[in-house]
């Protein structure tokens, strides 16, 4: 279902998410007080406005604080975002992600009103130093505190071979769910199912345990 955001601030973070969101089928307003930057995004958002929210009356004039979601990527200017963040909230804004640089501005932001901040290089790092270590992982979803499901890919060691052979749920608590092979995803229902080197699939459980079987 489509929603609304604004997205303020049209740096690389805020204009590769302005532009994915639309992508993904989502009414987005883009701001900038770059006009190269707006002319660069219009063609990628709802609607692109050159304009200043360091003034508050623009934050009024265009009812920022209405959109379900606000998107900032003004860590750059500091008092920019701490002023806007406390603006929108003081208005009734009903949820605000910001964009920060340190662990201790995500701390400021959090206690003026941010709902959400991103440490978008950490996280990036993060996710780097993750792949390096464990070529074999594509990407990672928290379940909750213990429980991940992990999109991998089948290394030699387990390939060539059915989950009944393997029964990785009881030797190692992980549970295969669906295997993705030339674009086409299926769903795993039965031990007879064979896996094959470079296959891509999604499994579920521990960490420690996902990691010292695909390492």
């Amino acid at each position: 279902m489509a929603k609304d955001y604004v997205v303020i601030g049209l740096g690389t973070f805020g204009f590769e998410v302005a532009k994915g969101l639309f992508e993904q089928g989502h009414n987005v307003m883009a701001i900038d007080k770059n006009p190269i930057t707006v002319h660069n995004i219009q063609d990628f958002v709802t609607v692109a406005i050159n304009t200043d929210v360091s003034d508050t009356a623009v934050i009024d004039e265009l009812e920022l604080y209405k959109f379900k979601t606000i998107i900032l990527g003004l860590s750059s200017n500091l008092e920019t975002l701490i002023l806007t963040i406390a603006y929108l909230k003081n208005k009734g804004a009903n949820y605000i992600i910001a964009k920060g640089n340190s662990e201790l501005q995500k701390e400021v932001l959090l206690k003026i009103g941010a709902d959400e901040v991103i440490l978008a290089e950490k996280e990036v790092a993060l996710k780097l130093s993750e792949r390096l270590t464990h070529p074999n992982v594509l990407d990672r979803f928290v379940l909750d505190q213990n429980i991940l499901l992990m999109n991998v890919k089948v290394p030699s060691k387990l390939a060539n071979k059915t989950l009944q052979e393997l029964d990785l749920r009881n030797k190692y608590n992980i549970t295969v769910l669906i295997r993705k092979h030339e674009g086409k995803s299926v769903i795993i229902s039965n031990a007879n199912f064979i896996l094959n080197e470079g296959d891509e699939i999604f499994v579920a459980g521990e960490e420690k345990n996902i990691n010292k079987l695909f390492h």
